[in-house]
């Protein structure tokens, strides 16, 4: 099955030699990376909220970076990434928003027991509204005019970024993954045989 975790293609795509040792190159020690993957499955119909990565996986090193592939060719009625020019550097506009973590729930709320449950959450979303967020940065939002099988687009955990809508009929196919370097503290939600993600142990309460 294509969308199998242990799926040969997919490991040696993500994990093989090649990949690998780019991020060996990159890092200057040896890498690590998460065990669980995100498989995207995209039909038509509107992209992700814009978000940074960081608020789901910001337990561990500073250093993580994602890396989203495509599965297939997308040409641009499909959609595919977009990232906001420079977003990375302005943390300034984002206060508030870098520092929080889609786990953590207020101890002193009356609703307390449903988020530590997960009947209730935050979905990490920075704002539904991808225009006004380019107004407040004065940056552009940056995608490419196809992305074919094979390409591969890294960025850090707090590149605002998101997906664009897919207007055909098809199913958009991606996959993606986190890497880090080795020898610094990983993000414990996502390594192990069984990764708890953001199951209910995930959740830390914290007093607000």
């Amino acid at each position: 099955h294509p969308l199998d975790q242990q799926d040969p293609s997919i490991t040696d795509l993500l994990f093989g030699e090649t990949t690998m040792e780019f991020y060996q190159g990159l890092f200057g020690t040896r890498p690590a990376h998460f065990d669980f993957t995100w498989f995207r499955t995209k039909g038509t119909g509107h992209g992700s909220d814009v978000h940074c990565d960081v608020v789901y996986m910001g337990r561990g090193s500073k250093k993580l970076l994602t890396m989203w592939t495509p599965l297939g060719d997308i040409d641009p009625r499909m959609g595919g990434l977009t990232i906001l020019e420079g977003s990375h550097r302005r943390s300034d506009l984002l206060a508030g928003y870098l520092d929080r973590d889609v786990d953590e729930y207020c101890t002193n709320r009356e609703d307390a027991s449903a988020y530590a449950t997960g009947v209730k959450g935050w979905n990490g979303s920075l704002s539904k509204n991808p225009l006004a967020i380019q107004n407040k940065f004065q940056a552009r939002w940056l995608t490419s005019p196809e992305f074919r099988m094979g390409d591969a687009l890294i960025f850090g955990m707090t590149m605002v970024h998101g997906s664009l809508d897919n207007q055909t009929e098809l199913i958009r196919l991606s996959v993606d993954n986190r890497y880090q370097p080795a020898d610094e503290p990983i993000d414990p939600r996502w390594v192990g045989e069984k990764v708890i993600g953001h199951s209910p142990p995930a959740k830390v309460g914290v007093i607000c």
